[in-house]
């Protein structure tokens, strides 16, 4: 698998995923705005086939909370989140979450209500001030692992320097499954 990393823009972020993803069936959770760009970037590739795609508008129907945007294969589906009120199980083996998703929703896929074998929070947030020094690669970063009988895992906070400002970044990933917890910290040159 190829190594995701943090980017500022959408077009990168949906690259990454189907570079390391392509093949297992995975979703991506956002709000409409975001999920407007992924779902065009998604449909961007040659095979992909779009199958059922419910996306709206908050003016239009009411609904202000995040979308499931799944690609099994190489069919395109997207869905509201909740239904009466509650988030919906996606069953894909990997889940990418966005930052612009409530906390109510990072805590109900991030914890034990998940089937996925990887769940990624990812942040496209970056910081665009300006500045009179050199601009160049920040490869300093903090780590921080938790252990634990039940589950254990590690949070990722990193920051890049270019000529648009400077990119913040992070990845928390959590598994009671040591041999995918392994995985995915090698993914992100994190020792485990």
């Amino acid at each position: 698998m190829k190594k995701t990393k943090c980017t500022k823009d959408i077009k990168t972020m949906v690259e990454n995923v189907m570079d390391s993803f392509y093949g297992e069936d995975f979703s991506i959770i956002t709000k409409y705005s975001n999920a407007r760009v992924i779902i065009k970037e998604l449909l961007s590739y040659d095979d992909m086939i779009p199958n059922c795609v419910e996306l709206g508008d908050s003016l239009y129907d009411g609904y202000s909370d995040e979308f499931i945007i799944s690609v099994l294969g190489n069919s395109l589906y997207c869905e509201k989140a909740k239904l009466g009120g509650r988030y919906l199980n996606t069953g894909n083996s990997a889940l990418f979450i966005l930052d612009d998703a409530s906390k109510e929703c990072v805590d109900f896929y991030g914890g034990d209500n998940t089937e996925a074998k990887y769940v990624f929070l990812y942040s496209l947030k970056e910081d665009k001030a300006e500045t009179d020094t050199d601009t160049n690669k920040d490869d300093s970063s903090l780590v921080i692992k938790s252990y634990d009988d039940d589950m254990s895992g590690f949070t990722k906070l990193w920051s890049d320097e270019n000529d648009d400002g400077t990119m913040y970044c992070s990845i928390s990933f959590y598994s009671n499954d040591s041999d995918n917890l392994t995985k995915i910290a090698k993914m992100f040159d994190v020792d485990f």
